[in-house]
């Protein structure tokens, strides 16, 4: 379907549907085929200001090469601000509240009640900036019953989204990847076993990180799960 609304057919070998976490080629094989898909939403949105500079990095990496991400927390582990040497970073807060503060003056107010930290002069430009801008989402979490259909497979975003809390988006879609290659030398040649070949390697580690993904965000609400404690446990312990 073209932006226009016009029907347009293709014929295709292989198809690889990596159109993101609302992709229409996932949609088409829920329709057609009862693919099955668990999609969560992180809970959180975030805003972007940038033109903003500051001597951010504490004394201890004096001499270091390199930079660091800053990170402020507050009371509510929803609501964080980044600061990066760069001059640009993020705000985030738990999904909806961005559209309770309607102003300039609320923003400050926010801001400098919910990060005493942060440098203080910057408060009125990222106020400024976030009132007149659109929040986005930080993410949604993506979990295919498989990875492919005839002629078909879901790679990325499309297939096995996760939220930004560890950062394994990109890493995750780019080992999709090295799979998919790896199955079409196995394959050789042969589009139609490609399909079912990609799910068959792939689909168990990207529930993992599913998993993964879900135990570690539990840390952003009041009482983490079980989950997230046994995650906690073997990253430390290797339980």
């Amino acid at each position: 379907m073209t932006e226009d609304g016009q029907t347009v057919q293709r014929s295709y070998d292989l198809l690889v549907g990596t159109d993101g976490v609302g992709s229409r080629v996932r949609a088409a094989l829920q329709d057609e085929l009862g693919l099955t898909v668990d999609i969560s939403d992180s809970g959180r949105e975030y805003k972007v200001y940038g033109g903003l500079r500051a001597e951010l990095e504490p004394p201890e990496f004096a001499g270091r090469k390199g930079t660091s991400l800053h990170l402020y927390t507050s009371d509510d582990s929803f609501t964080t601000f980044t600061a990066h040497s760069n001059p640009d970073g993020t705000y985030s807060l738990k999904t909806g509240e961005h559209e309770q503060l309607t102003s300039q003056a609320a923003y400050e107010s926010l801001l400098r009640a919910k990060f005493p930290s942060m440098p203080q002069d910057w408060v009125p430009e990222v106020a400024a900036q976030a009132v007149s801008s659109k929040a986005s989402s930080a993410g949604k979490r993506v979990k295919c019953s498989q990875l492919h259909g005839p002629g078909i497979i879901l790679l990325g975003d499309a297939g096995h989204a996760v939220s930004p809390v560890f950062g394994q988006g990109a890493n995750s879609a780019l080992e999709s990847g090295l799979v998919l290659d790896d199955v079409l030398q196995a394959c050789k040649g042969d589009a139609s076993a490609v399909p079912a070949a990609f799910s068959q390697a792939r689909k168990e580690d990207v529930h993992a990180l599913f998993w993964i993904d879900a135990a570690a965000f539990s840390f952003f609400i009041k009482k983490p799960s079980t989950d997230f404690f046994l995650l906690a446990a073997h990253v430390v312990l290797g339980t």
